[in-house]
């Protein structure tokens, strides 16, 4: 992929990734949370199902082993359905900017999970972009997380457990175990 696409992606992802959190907000306050996750699941997982059979990647899902098949399911349950149970319970307690925020610390957490467990390093010019993220943050959403109410925990937990995904998920690919 060339540097530009890429940039393009990571931008188009910021961008939805913004929206999303107030949109969910409007989502948990219109739904109970956990109807409004299992309704997002179910809407994804047909877009997707629907993307392989389009595609006529079918046959991948046919010779994937058990051991493959445990390992996506479990990306599924630590990055997909708990921690958005999580994170849209805690959304419909608390603010969509603390929620926002307190989301957008998780590449601090990738970062040290990602030291622990695959020996990664975390270099200077990583944690200047980091502290120049969270910063950014700061000063866009006007917030300094001055409170930590139980919003703010179930989201803080589902940040960890979509971190803990993105390690696992980093992990699997470098060995294209899947």
């Amino acid at each position: 992929m060339n540097k530009n696409k890429g940039m393009l992606l990571i931008l188009g992802t910021a961008l939805i990734s913004g929206f999303a959190v107030f949109l969910g907000k409007f989502g948990v306050s219109v739904i109970n949370p956990y109807i409004f996750t299992g309704l997002k699941n179910i809407i994804v997982a047909l877009l997707a199902v629907s993307w392989l059979l389009m595609m006529k990647d079918w046959r991948v899902l046919k010779n994937l082993s058990k051991k493959q098949w445990f390992l996506l399911s479990m990306v599924g349950l630590v990055g997909g359905s708990i921690p958005f149970l999580l994170f849209f319970k805690g959304l419909s307690l608390t603010a969509p900017a603390q929620a926002a925020f307190i989301h957008k610390t998780m590449f601090i957490y990738i970062a040290l999970l990602a030291a622990i467990f695959l020996k990664e390093k975390i270099s200077r010019g990583y944690l200047v972009a980091g502290l120049g993220l969270i910063l950014g943050n700061i000063l866009l959403l006007r917030l300094i997380p001055h409170q930590f109410g139980l919003g703010d925990l179930l989201v803080f937990v589902a940040t960890l457990f979509w971190a803990g995904e993105n390690v696992i998920s980093k992990y699997l690919l470098k060995d294209q175990i899947i």
